[in-house]
């Protein structure tokens, strides 16, 4: 995508499993305006959230629920991922779904991230449904949830 898109930056944060091999791929195929800025907390996290335009996880690996991609959604981000179990479980049945691309598949990640790229009507639309979803998730909605049930079950 950077041979096509001359403005784009990756910033890469948090570590994982791959990330040396990712960095050796980088290097060997000499990219540039790919930045490795390591696992991080808390507010410097939320200011990464702030600054991008577009968050993408290609986590391969089993995601319990999701929670960055909600943190990115409240951040009013698309979110462009690899369809594992806790990223399709929070996006089923929603717009969301579209932008979950088979795990492993490069091609299908890159495809999605450029419809986004591409479009900036679509990125904003995006980010704002993303923002109205995340809302479903807040504290206060998760413990009206809870006592709704334990009324029911009383």
């Amino acid at each position: 995508m950077e041979l096509i898109y001359y403005n784009i930056r990756l910033i890469v944060v948090g570590d994982g499993p791959l990330k040396n091999e990712c960095q050796e791929y980088v290097q060997a195929n000499k990219l540039d305006d790919i930045f490795w800025e390591g696992k991080q907390t808390g507010r410097i996290v939320a200011q990464y959230y702030s600054t991008c335009d577009i968050y993408c996880s290609p986590a391969i690996f089993g995601e319990s629920f999701g929670i960055v991609l909600l943190e990115a959604m409240a951040s009013k981000k698309p979110v462009v991922a690899f369809s594992n179990t806790g990223y399709k479980e929070l996006l089923k049945g929603t717009k969301g779904e579209d932008f979950l691309a088979t795990p492993k598949d490069e091609v299908e990640l890159s495809s999605k991230l450029e419809k986004l790229i591409i479009d900036e009507k679509l990125r904003k639309e995006m980010g704002e449904w993303g923002l109205k979803e995340a809302e479903k998730y807040s504290w206060d909605k998760i413990a009206d949830r809870v006592l709704n049930f334990y009324k029911k079950c009383s």
